[in-house]
């Protein structure tokens, strides 16, 4: 690969190696590493799912949101922000469930930490996507990208012929006494590493950072009934500020509707207040199967959209900590879509509904917990758009 290569590259370094090394707390010299190994190989996955409508889509996204126009932004952390989770949605397409092993390699071979090897695979993949969407921008198709893409490929890999009459140096062959007891020394250290393992398990346990949370309760009062819902501030584990309207949800929409901080507000703004379904969550490894009293909520989120027919709105979906990352964005992304179908069967028009996973990104509970205790991490949220 060469031009397109070259190109995604020279956005990258040097400047943005030496940023990504000091929000990680890594040396330039393993992010650049991390760099050279990652690029190809996405480029490489890109090459092999170009008839993919699913990578086509994503990229088409990219471009809608005009996200090669600010590069700086996709590496910056991670959130409820579209323009960085294009790059993850990205790398879920191209690497799939493959990329729990992905990321191990890469940190061996670099001496990253596996964590900085998941920011790091998406700043990358986000980088990818912009530049892919600002030549469709320009009028390139994506079609035709990935054709100059496999030729690129084709180039870089062809290899040089052989020299003539250069024979095969011999190898000698070098026969190793066999070991009798070989195999008892063996089992010896695996049944050692089970009970070291085991022993780790149950003496450590890695928590994420809870959620901060400053509560107000409003009251919001009509001639028959005084329902409430509470606003409440949160810092989310990455250090993101949101606003998240929990418990009476139509009553918390038609207030939010009609208030100044809603007419006035920018899309970028929007993104950080989201509105919680307190009854609408899923049930352990299921995309499909709602949990009791989902139908109810869902009957009274149609009935507020319904009163408010100008308004556009976003579903995010979450996963809890079971399973891989490729496996819970998979799950998050298949339940939000299926909140955005119900949507529509209630009669909510198509055009006023997008969606997104967020995997286990913003989950809390940890995974040995019971799935009683884990299911609010399996939550599903929405806000509005301009």
């Amino acid at each position: 690969m060469k031009r397109i290569h070259d190109s995604i590259l020279a956005l990258v370094k040097p400047a943005r190696v030496n940023s990504a090394a000091e929000e990680l707390g890594e040396t330039p010299h393993k992010v650049e590493a991390g760099v050279d190994a990652i690029l190809p190989h996405l480029l490489d996955r890109l090459m092999a799912k170009g008839g993919s409508k699913e990578v086509e889509q994503v990229l088409a996204e990219a471009k809608k949101l005009k996200i090669y126009e600010n590069y700086d932004r996709i590496w910056k952390g991670s959130g409820i922000d579209t323009h960085v989770n294009i790059g993850e949605r990205l790398e879920n397409r191209l690497l799939g469930v493959d990329s729990t092993k992905y990321r191990d390699s890469v940190a061996t071979k670099t001496g990253l930490k596996k964590e900085h090897v998941d920011r790091l695979t998406n700043w990358i993949a986000g980088t990818i996507a912009a530049w892919f969407a600002g030549e469709m921008a320009h009028g390139k198709t994506f079609t035709a990208l990935i054709a100059e893409l496999k030729g690129e490929h084709v180039v870089h890999h062809r290899k040089p012929a052989a020299a003539a009459h250069a024979p095969a140096p011999r190898k000698e062959v070098v026969r190793k006494k066999k070991c009798r007891w070989c195999w008892l020394w063996w089992l010896i250290a695996i049944i050692l590493l089970a009970l070291l393992l085991w022993w780790l398990l149950r003496s450590c346990e890695c928590r994420r950072p809870e959620p901060v949370v400053e509560q107000v309760v409003t009251e919001v009062r009509t001639v028959h009934q005084a329902p409430k819902y509470t606003e409440e501030k949160m810092i989310l584990p990455d250090g993101t500020h949101i606003t998240m309207y929990k418990g009476d949800i139509e009553s918390a929409i038609d207030a939010f509707l009609a208030s100044d901080k809603f007419k006035n507000a920018t899309d970028k703004e929007l993104r950080s207040v989201w509105f919680e379904f307190s009854d609408i969550d899923f049930e352990h490894n299921s995309a499909t199967e709602l949990m009791a009293g989902a139908e109810r909520q869902l009957g009274i989120v149609t009935a507020a959209l319904k009163k408010h027919p100008e308004v556009k709105i976003r579903i995010g979906a979450f996963a809890d900590k079971t399973g891989t990352r490729a496996v819970n964005f998979a799950i998050s992304e298949a339940r939000a879509r299926n909140i955005e179908k119900a949507l529509e069967a209630g009669g909510i028009a198509a055009d006023r509904v997008t969606y997104e996973g967020f995997g286990e990104q913003y989950a809390t509970v940890p995974e040995a917990e019971s799935n009683e205790r884990r299911a609010p991490d399996r939550d599903v949220a929405m806000r509005f758009t301009k």
